[in-house]
C-alpha cells in the first residue's frame, strides 16, 4: 500500500505501531524525539499526528501536496514544505481538546459568550435560544423564539439579559434568571441578519435586508434611528473595543467606518469580491479581520478616517463564516463552510493549527473570556468546545 506507514522496533525487529492514512500517497513521514514516539504523516494536504497507531491531530489540511517536513530538536516543531513553494510552521501538540454541548433545539446558527465570560448562548434552528452556564457546566434556561430561525444573538453588558434577532425581524429580549420573555420590538419591515452592543450598553445595532443601519435604544427597546447605509443588503457589524468606531458590510463586499457617536459615515472600501460573513476587531482596536465567500481573510489598520490593508489570508476551501480574536490577541480563529477552523499567530499570520470536525460547515466561532475555551457552532446539534487549558500559549502577540 501507498498510504500506511510502519514504525519498527530496532531490538525486537518488529512493528512498533503501524497507521493507515486516509486515501492519497504519503508523501513524508517523520517520528518526534519524545517518549510517546509521536509519528507525523504527510500526504496530499494533509498532516497528522500519530500516538500508539490512534491519530491524535490534524495539523494541516487541503492547502495542497506536501513535500516535505523537518521537525525540531526538542520536537515542539514542524517545518512543512508545500509543492507550490510555500512553507509553514505549527505546533505538534494538538493546541486544544473537545467536548460537546448538545444542543436539543436542532442546528446551531450563532452562539456568543457574555462578557464576564460565565454563561453561553447559542441560537438553535428550531427557533429557540439556550444558555449554559460554563462555570457548573449545567444548561441555564432553554427559550422558546417566535419563529423558527434566529440569525443573531447576544448579551446585555451585566449578563442578565439574551437578545435574539429572528428572521421576521423581531428582536428578542429574553430575561436569563426567570427565563422569560420581557419585551420584543422591530422595526417594521426589516429582517435582521447581525447585532453589535454599544461600549456602554445603552444602544443596539443591527444590519437588515434593506442595507440600512438600524440603532435601538436598550432602556426602552425602542428604535430610535434607522439610517441609510449600504445599497446592498447588510450582513455584518461590529463595534471596537473603546466603543468608538462602528463597522457595517454588506453582500456586496463593501465595508462601511461609522462614529458610534456621532453615526456619521466616515469611509467605504472594497473589502472583497463577494459577501462579507463576519467582521472582527482585535483587542487593541487598531486592527480589523474581514472573512468572505471569496474563501479569503483580509487583515485592516483601522484609523478614524479609514481603513488601509495589511494582508490577505488564504487557507479555507470554502466560505469564511466567522471571526473572532483570542482576548490576548495572540490568536485569530475562523470558521468556515470547508468544516474547519483555523487558529492564526497574529504575530506572523501563519496557520499555528487546523480543529476539524464532523460538522458540514461552521457558523460561529467564539473565544472565552480568559481564552482557554473555543466554542465552535455549526450545522450540527450540538457546540464544540475545543479546551485548551492545558496547552501552553501558542503564540506570544506583538
Amino acid at each position: 500500500m501507498y498510504n500506511d506507514a510502519i514504525v519498527w522496533d530496532r531490538v525486537a525487529r518488529k512493528p512498533h505501531q503501524q497507521v493507515v492514512q486516509e486515501p492519497g500517497v504519503l508523501h513524508a513521514v517523520q517520528l518526534t524525539p519524545s517518549p510517546e514516539l509521536t509519528l507525523i504523516t504527510a500526504g496530499r494536504g494533509q498532516v497528522h499526528t500519530w500516538e500508539g497507531g490512534v491519530r491524535k491531530a490534524t495539523l494541516c489540511s487541503g492547502r495542497g501536496s506536501v513535500h516535505c517536513m523537518a521537525v525540531s530538536p526538542h520536537g515542539d516543531l514542524v517545518l512543512i514544505g508545500f509543492g507550490d513553494g510555500a512553507v509553514s510552521s505549527t505546533r505538534v501538540a494538538a493546541p486544544f481538546e473537545a467536548r460537546a454541548l448538545t444542543s436539543p433545539g436542532g442546528e446551531v446558527q450563532a452562539a456568543e459568550f457574555s462578557p464576564d465570560g460565565r454563561l453561553l448562548a447559542w441560537a438553535e434552528t428550531g427557533g429557540q435560544v439556550a444558555v449554559h452556564d460554563m462555570q457548573s457546566d449545567e444548561a441555564v434556561a432553554q427559550l422558546l423564539g417566535r419563529v423558527p430561525r434566529i440569525e443573531d444573538v447576544l448579551f446585555s453588558p451585566d449578563a442578565r439579559y439574551v437578545v435574539s434577532a429572528d428572521y421576521s425581524g423581531a428582536l428578542c429580549l429574553w430575561d436569563v434568571r426567570s427565563r422569560e420573555l420581557a419585551n420584543t420590538f422591530a422595526a417594521p419591515g426589516e429582517r435582521i441578519f447581525a447585532l453589535a452592543l454599544s461600549g456602554d450598553g445603552t444602544r443596539l445595532f443591527g444590519v437588515g435586508g434593506r442595507g440600512g443601519l438600524l440603532v435601538y435604544s436598550m432602556l426602552d427597546q425602542q428604535l430610535i434611528q434607522r439610517i441609510k447605509g449600504h445599497e446592498a443588503r447588510g450582513s455584518a457589524v461590529a463595534i471596537s473595543p473603546d466603543g468608538r468606531i462602528l463597522v457595517t458590510a454588506d453582500e456586496r463586499g463593501n465595508v462601511r467606518l461609522w462614529g458610534a457617536s456621532s453615526l456619521e459615515p466616515r469611509a467605504e472600501v472594497q473589502a472583497h469580491k463577494k459577501r462579507v460573513n463576519s467582521l472582527a476587531f482585535a483587542p487593541n482596536g487598531r486592527l480589523l479581520a474581514t472573512a468572505s465567500r471569496d474563501q479569503t481573510i483580509r487583515l485592516w489598520q483601522v484609523r478614524p478616517s479609514g481603513l488601509t490593508p495589511i494582508e490577505t489570508l488564504r487557507f479555507h476551501t470554502a466560505y469564511v463564516t466567522s471571526l473572532n480574536f483570542s482576548p490576548d490577541g495572540a490568536l485569530l480563529a475562523s470558521g468556515g463552510r470547508d468544516a474547519r477552523v483555523i487558529l492564526w499567530d497574529t504575530a506572523t499570520w501563519q496557520p499555528q493549527a487546523v480543529l476539524s470536525d464532523e460538522i458540514s460547515w461552521i457558523r460561529a466561532v467564539r473565544f472565552s473570556l480568559d481564552g482557554r475555551l473555543l466554542a465552535v457552532a455549526g450545522s450540527c446539534d450540538y457546540i464544540r468546545l475545543w479546551d485548551g487549558s492545558h496547552s501552553p500559549p501558542l503564540a506570544t502577540a506583538r
